[in-house]
């Protein structure tokens, strides 16, 4: 029963942290995409 209960907390610690790297990723290109856009929108008005 307890190695059952283990297995269980490994298992969600292991979910939290794939989600956790993944938002990481989301944020991270997000952030680079919005920067990639303004520095498009900047070169846009310069010209």
């Amino acid at each position: 029963m307890s190695h059952l209960c283990h297995l269980k907390m490994v298992g969600i610690s292991t979910i939290i942290k794939i989600s956790m790297l993944r938002l990481k990723m989301l944020f991270r290109s997000y952030r680079f995409t919005s920067d990639e856009i303004r520095r498009q929108s900047l070169i846009s008005l310069s010209n």
